[in-house]
Order: structure tokens, then sequence, then C-alpha cells
């Protein structure tokens, strides 16, 4: 089982295919990165072997992005893991 930070990050996808990232938690998070790949829900399959990273900065305490992912297809893009990180480098 990967990372999903759960406790801390809610995504939604939103009607146009981006993603909604809200901070959930009780603090700022510096960065961040969404892992995804591409899936084919029908066969409950990812396909390929490359996973595309998203990365946010400067995520205040209850503060909402939105993000615009390249790669990612609504649908059949699915996030695989969300990792925190302490600086945004």
């Amino acid at each position: 089982q990967m990372e999903m930070s759960r406790d801390a990050i809610e995504i939604k996808e939103d009607a146009s295919g981006s993603l909604v990232v809200t901070n959930i938690s009780d603090v700022d998070i510096p960065c961040l990165r969404i892992f995804y790949k591409f899936y084919m829900p029908d066969v409950n399959v990812y396909v390929g072997g490359i996973t595309y990273t998203a990365k946010v900065l400067d995520l205040g305490k209850g503060e909402t992005k939105v993000v615009i992912p390249s790669h990612y297809a609504k649908g059949n893009s699915k996030v695989v893991m969300i990792k925190l990180y302490e600086t945004a480098d």
C-alpha cells in the first residue's frame, strides 16, 4: 500500500479533469507530490510502466488549489500516491 496522506490531503477530480487538492490538516504543507498512472477502470488495470507526478507548493492549512496535471486523463487516470515534504525542494 502506497502513502496517500489521507489525514492531511483530500483530492477530487473535477468535471474538467483537473485535480482539486485541499489541505485538511491543521498545518501548512510546504510541498506535496501527487503520483498518478493511466488506469483502465473497466478491467481494473494500470497501463504502462511510467508513473507521472504533479507538484503542489505552499498549500496552507485549509487551502485548496486546482492542479491541471500533464498526461492526466479524466476517468482514465488514477492517483496512486500522495507524498508530503517538509521543504519545497
